[in-house]
């Protein structure tokens, strides 16, 4: 008896282990985070303190993918002072103790390239000698806008459609637009424009990322 009670255990713990390994989620909690996240970043209004060159119609869009292991990557787009900064977003999602505490944060990195051509330089008057050939000059400067996101991946069961819960992304992201220049002292960039946007967004797929980074 004591043997066949022993051999009906064995078989119990060899079911329980079984279902674990075949149910157990890749995240911890139950937060299956890995997949492809789309985005839009707006801005409400404009800070009394930001410099000047910031414009109102600054919008930012990105598409990042959370894989198994590893970092989220993919690209992110910035319209701002009538220019179109493109380039990539890298972060993490983090499940969280609470499955309702999941946070995707990420770092913002985005250019623009172009040319600045000056006008030549008058010859002083008279001509000296030999004779002066007044000549102009062309400059390239890269523009750029970078950043940090920061939202929560909430999972709005509420709203649904033919029965899939909606996962949302809600939070905010700060930028900073450079047109080059730097600190004579420290060579840190020097901004022409801070700013700090909403984001909302949503879950596009469920499906682990192929590399989405470009730049």
């Amino acid at each position: 008896m004591k043997a066949l009670f022993g051999a009906l255990m064995c078989l119990v713990f060899t079911m329980t282990q079984a279902f674990a390994i075949s149910g157990g989620p890749p995240y911890p909690g139950g937060a299956n985070l890995v997949g492809v996240y789309a985005g839009v970043m707006k801005l409400k209004k404009m800070p009394v303190d930001d410099p000047p060159g910031c414009s109102m119609n600054s919008l930012g869009v990105f598409s990042v993918g959370v894989p198994d292991s590893g970092l989220a990557t993919g690209t992110f787009v910035m319209f701002s002072q009538g220019r179109v900064f493109s380039g990539t977003i890298q972060g993490t999602a983090d499940p969280g103790k609470d499955p309702s505490k999941a946070t995707l944060k990420a770092v913002l990195s985005a250019s623009f390239n172009f040319t600045v051509t000056f006008p030549p330089t008058p010859c002083p008057n008279p001509t000296p000698a030999p004779a002066c050939t007044p000549s102009g000059f062309s400059e390239d400067v890269t523009a750029t806008a970078n950043g940090n996101l920061d939202t929560h991946i909430k999972n709005q069961s509420s709203q649904t459609s033919l029965g899939v819960s909606s996962i949302r992304l809600v939070g905010s992201a700060t930028i900073e637009i450079s047109q080059g220049e730097v600190d004579p002292v420290t060579l840190a960039p020097v901004p022409t424009c801070g700013m700090t946007l909403k984001v909302g967004g949503f879950k596009q797929s469920s499906t682990a990322p192929t590399i989405l980074g470009g730049g």
